[in-house]
This record gives C-alpha cells, structure tokens and sequence, in this order.
C-alpha cells in the first residue's frame, strides 16, 4: 500500500449549540470540566487527529446500536479538506465525518494518582475512533465507539469506575534502529496501523487558547457516557509527510474507502484533560 501525502488542515468548528464546541475559550473551560473520573495530562507530549469521511455502507459497523450517522454536507465548520473533497463529487455529501484521534503524555494524572512515563519513545497515551452521529441521551453530536489505551496504569483506575476502554499500542517519535530524523507516530488499535512519518513545523498564526469536544464513548449495548475533552496551551505545528493504514477490521475498511485522509495539526506541550461523566 502507498501512504497518502498529507497536508495541515483546521480544527473542526462549532457545530451547534446543543452538540459540539471546539476552540471553547481559554482555561476557564479547563476549570469548569464536569465532575467525573478525569485523566489529567499536565505535559503534553503528541496530541493529533487524522480526519476522513465514512462510507455509510460501512458505518452500521462502526456505529453503536441507536446511533446515525450525520451527512458531512450538515456538518459545519469540517476541514477544507473534507469540504473540498464533496463539493468536487456529490457522493461524498451524504458520507460522515470521522476522526480517529490520540493525546499522548509527559506527564499525567488520573484520579489524582501519577501515571509514570518510563518509555519516552511509548509514552501513556489515550486514543480513540469519533464519528459524527446522533443518538444517546447526552444531545452531543459524536460518538466515540472506540476508546483505547496503551498502559494498565490509565485502564485500570477507569475499569474500577466501569469505564471499559480496550487495548492499542503507540510509538512517537523517530525511531533510532532506522537512524531517522523526521518525527512520527505509530497507533495500533481496533485492528488498524495507522502510521505518520514527516516533519512538524511550529504554526506561527494565531489559534484557540483551548479546545473542548464533548461526545459519548458508547461501550457496547448497556453502557455510554459523556466525554468531556478539553485540551489548553501547547504549540499548534503544522504537519507534511506521509500517511499510511494497514490491518484488517471495520475500521480499516473505512480508512481505506474514505476518499481523503488529513492529518491536522499536532499540538506538542500544554496541558489536556479526559473527563467521564456516567449517561446511563
């Protein structure tokens, strides 16, 4: 397979009073995240999001039962990327926007106990698969039906509070066994490689001093809750180079199918916080 050359692209905008926020503004928003179970990233190390557009013949897979998906052409504020891509081809007006994002760490609390960062190269990192849908009974406009993490030490206060999230494995940085020089990452999860390899450039225009998505991370049938993420601070880069997914599963056959795949930007140190709230 040949990766997909990537270019920068904007954060998704405000999408509605009663559904998602993003660029909610400054660390007053941080302040007021809801009570719950909070994973509290003080450094962060990688945070990024690899946009695409879902194919509804695939998205009964991917989507939790009692969810819909939402056309891309009734999402506002997408990246111009994604708006480019089905304005040029009106198919792609009636695909759902997905995201598969990851917030790796420094330095990181969950519960108020420290998550200790031993392998710089595989730092504590949570990841996860959003798509823009309704449904569920928090009124948020995306649901997360895959959440995941590399460490026992972020799974295991959250499975004592009954939030299941499921394993991946993640690399950042350049890799020393292949003496390369350019940044990347590796995410593994839900049967999918995805990969970037480039270079990050610091963005010198202005951006949000804070960004915050609410959704609902839909665990099986039983089980849901709102998901406050708010990420403040940092430095926004810009990012080239190439972007490649491998495996087999759901996911894969929708990375695969989507006409477009964009890596945002990354943002690199500030701080970030993952709060559960129970919905049902």
């Amino acid at each position: 397979m040949t990766p997909d050359r990537t270019r920068a692209v904007s954060a998704w905008a405000v999408l509605a009073a009663a559904a998602l926020v993003l660029a909610a503004g400054g660390p007053a928003a941080a302040q007021s995240a809801p009570a719950g179970i909070q994973l509290q990233v003080d450094d962060v190390q990688l945070a990024w999001c690899l946009d695409f557009l879902v194919d509804p013949a695939l998205a009964g897979h991917l989507l939790p039962r009692g969810w819909v998906g939402i056309p891309a052409s009734g999402v506002p504020g997408l990246p111009m990327g994604l708006t480019r891509t089905f304005d040029e081809d009106a198919k792609y007006q009636g695909w759902f926007p997905g995201r598969v994002c990851g917030i790796s760490a420094r330095a990181s609390s969950i519960a108020g106990a420290p998550v200790l960062n031993d392998k710089p190269r595989k730092p504590p990192t949570v990841a996860w698969l959003q798509i823009a849908a309704k449904g569920g009974t928090n009124g948020s406009a995306f649901v997360q039906p895959m959440l995941v993490t590399n460490t026992f030490r972020i799974r295991s206060p959250l499975s004592a509070n009954s939030v299941k999230l499921d394993d991946m494995t993640f690399e950042a940085g350049p890799d020393p066994d292949k003496d390369q020089v350019e940044d990347g990452l590796v995410a593994k999860f839900g049967g999918a490689s995805i990969s970037w390899r480039g270079y990050l450039t610091a963005d010198t225009l202005p951006g949000p001093s804070a960004d915050t998505l609410r959704s609902t991370y839909q665990n099986g049938i039983d089980k849901s809750w709102g998901v406050e993420i708010v990420r403040t601070g940092g430095t926004p880069n810009l990012v080239a180079g190439l972007v490649g997914v491998s495996g087999k599963g759901d996911l894969v056959a929708a990375l695969k199918a989507s006409p477009i795949r964009l890596m945002g930007r990354v943002q690199t140190g500030g701080t970030a916080s993952v709060t559960f709230i129970v919905a049902r």
